[in-house]
C-alpha cells in the first residue's frame, strides 16, 4: 500500500457507515461515492460490451450478404454465356442481321445455295423481337431454279451446339424467284416473335437448283478462322447438318464436322 508523509499531522473523519470490516479484522473504508463510480463504471463496460456484439453480429450479416450478391452475380453471368447476347435494332419497321450478331464479321463474300443443308448460327437476343419479314441477299439473277429458304429456332446444349427444335418457322419462309427484285429475296407475314434467351438459328434451302443457281452473300467468318475459298454454302459456317437429305427440320440437331463461324446473311425487319 502506498505511504504518505506530511510534517503535519493529519486527521481522517469517517463515518462509520463508510467502514467495512474485513475477514481478520482489518477494516475497509470507503471514501465518498467511489462504490456508486464503480458501479457506473461496470454498467458503462457491460454497455460496451453489447454493443461491440452488435457490430460484430452486424458485420456477420454484412458477409452474408456480400456472399449473396456474389452467388446471384455468377449465376447471371452463368445465365448469359460469355461474348454473346446484344440489344437489337429497336425502331419499328427498321431491318437488323439477324446471323452473326454479336459475333465478330469476317470477309464478306457469296456462295452458291446448297438444297437440304442445314445451317446453324448462335443467336442471343436480350429484348423481344417482333419480326414480320426476313431476307437474303441474292447476287445473281437465278435462271430454271425453285428454291426456299425457311428459318427455325433450337435450344443449346451447354457446349454451345444447338440441340432441340423449338420453333420452326418454315410457314414463312423466303421464295427466291427466278428474277429477285433488286436481288433481294425476302418473304412477308404477320408477325413471328423471338424471344429474349440463347438460340441456335436455323436455316434450310430446299429446291432444285438448275440452270443459274441463286448465289447468296456470305460472310466467312473471323479473319483469323476464315477458309479460304467457299466452295459451297456455309462451309465456314458456325453449325451445319452432315449431308444435304433434309426435308424438314429435325426435331434434335445433326451436326456435321466442318465447322467454323460465318455463313448466310439472314436480314429481318422489326415490327
Amino acid at each position: 500500500m502506498p505511504t504518505y508523509t506530511s510534517s503535519t499531522p493529519l486527521v481522517l473523519d469517517v463515518d462509520d457507515a463508510s467502514v467495512e470490516v474485513l475477514e481478520g479484522g482489518l477494516p475497509k473504508i470507503t471514501i465518498g461515492d467511489a462504490g456508486a463510480a464503480q458501479a457506473v463504471a461496470e454498467e458503462a463496460l457491460a454497455d460496451a460490451a453489447a454493443a461491440q456484439q452488435q457490430a460484430d453480429d452486424a458485420l456477420a450479416l454484412a458477409g452474408v450478404a456480400v456472399s449473396s450478391a456474389d452467388i446471384a452475380r455468377v449465376a447471371a453471368f452463368a445465365a448469359v454465356p460469355a461474348a454473346s447476347g446484344f440489344y437489337p435494332w429497336g425502331i419499328s419497321g427498321h431491318w437488323g442481321r439477324l446471323t452473326h450478331q454479336p459475333h465478330v464479321l469476317g470477309t464478306l463474300s457469296t456462295s452458291t445455295a446448297e438444297p437440304g443443308r442445314i445451317v446453324y448460327f448462335p443467336f442471343d437476343p436480350m429484348a423481344v423481337i417482333p419480326v414480320t419479314q426476313w431476307a437474303v441477299e441474292v447476287t445473281n439473277t437465278p435462271v430454271g431454279t425453285s428454291l426456299t429458304v425457311s428459318v427455325a429456332r433450337y435450344s443449346v446444349n451447354a457446349d454451345g451446339s444447338p440441340n432441340a427444335l423449338i420453333a420452326d418457322y418454315s410457314a414463312n419462309a423466303i421464295k427466291i424467284p427466278n428474277s429477285p427484285a433488286a436481288l433481294v429475296a425476302s418473304s412477308a407475314f404477320a408477325s413471328v416473335e423471338i424471344p429474349v434467351g440463347h438460340w441456335m438459328l436455323a436455316v434450310l434451302f430446299l429446291g432444285t437448283a438448275g440452270g443459274t443457281p441463286p448465289v447468296l452473300r456470305t460472310v466467312t467468318g473471323h479473319p483469323s478462322v476464315g477458309a479460304a475459298t467457299m466452295t459451297s454454302l456455309n462451309v465456314n459456317g458456325g453449325y451445319r447438318s452432315p449431308d444435304t437429305t433434309n426435308v424438314g427440320f429435325p426435331s434434335t440437331a445433326a451436326i456435321g464436322a466442318d465447322q467454323g463461324r460465318g455463313g448466310i446473311l439472314l436480314y429481318a425487319r422489326r415490327a
